[in-house]
């Protein structure tokens, strides 16, 4: 994994979480943008650049570094593509929906944005995102309440374990 090893597990997963979650926003930005091609490890190149002189660690990892950025955005580009399309029908529908509805915003229901997140690492606030640039308002109470039940579900099966 490309995270540094802190002192304690916890800011460790911490770091690597932040990490996945930036590059994931990464890709999606390339890809609204029409990069259809990798390219975060010439971003992480010019990072590695721009940092060595306040870490002589970062750019004696570089080829590390740009290896492991390379790996992650093939993994992460795999389920992105299908959480994009998937997220591109829902977005269909609400609008749909909404426009049906006459005066009412369209709506993404919360538990649709649930299973972006759960399903394909979507961060709500990505999905937030990208739905309010098409006019689409997401049910953040039926979020939650997903995501409540699914907290719920695992804290039963743990105790059932």
């Amino acid at each position: 994994m490309l995270c540094v090893a802190p002192n304690d597990v916890g800011t460790l997963l911490l770091a690597c979480n932040l990490f996945k979650l930036k590059l994931l926003s990464l890709l999606l930005q390339g890809r609204l943008l029409g990069i259809k091609d990798q390219f975060t490890a010439e971003v992480a190149a010019v990072a590695i650049q721009l940092s060595g002189q306040c870490d002589p660690q970062v750019a004696a990892n570089a080829a590390r570094i740009t290896a492991e950025m390379s790996r992650e955005e093939a993994a992460f580009s795999a389920t992105l593509s299908k959480g994009q399309k998937l997220l591109n029908e829902m977005l269909a529908r609400a609008q749909a929906a909404g426009a049906s509805n006459g005066n009412s915003a369209p709506v993404l229901p919360g538990a649709d944005a649930f299973l972006l997140y759960d399903s394909f690492g979507f961060p709500m606030e990505l999905t937030q995102e990208l739905a309010e640039a098409v006019g689409v308002e997401v049910d953040l109470p039926g979020f939650e309440a997903a995501m409540a039940a699914q907290r719920a579900r695992s804290s039963s099966s743990r105790e059932a374990v």
